[in-house]
């Protein structure tokens, strides 16, 4: 028996990596996934994606904690471009309750 789950709402933090597009088309290719949110300091950057390639992207963030609050977010993919960004996302991983 098989059970037929919703699609889910996924983020990308991060767009400027060099890996960050390619994570995107991976989401955006995913029938498990239903909307993607990105976030990225970068407006400019937010912007370009969403009208070159922003299939399944539902909302933009430059602020991160308002995405991370969305009760709807299932998962992230954290694509930050310098180790000092991993550092500050670091603070928003909690142990699970």
């Amino acid at each position: 028996m098989s059970v037929s789950l919703p699609p889910v709402t996924a983020a990308l933090l991060g767009l400027e990596h060099p890996h960050a597009l390619a994570h995107l088309r991976t989401l955006q290719a995913l029938p498990e996934v239903g909307e993607i949110l990105l976030w990225d300091e970068n407006a400019a950057a937010l912007a370009e994606t969403v009208a070159t390639q922003g299939a399944k992207v539902s909302a933009t963030f430059t602020d991160l904690d308002t995405l991370l609050a969305r009760p709807d977010l299932c998962f992230v993919i954290a694509a930050p471009q310098q180790f000092s960004d991993y550092l500050a996302l670091s603070h928003y991983c909690r142990p699970p309750s």
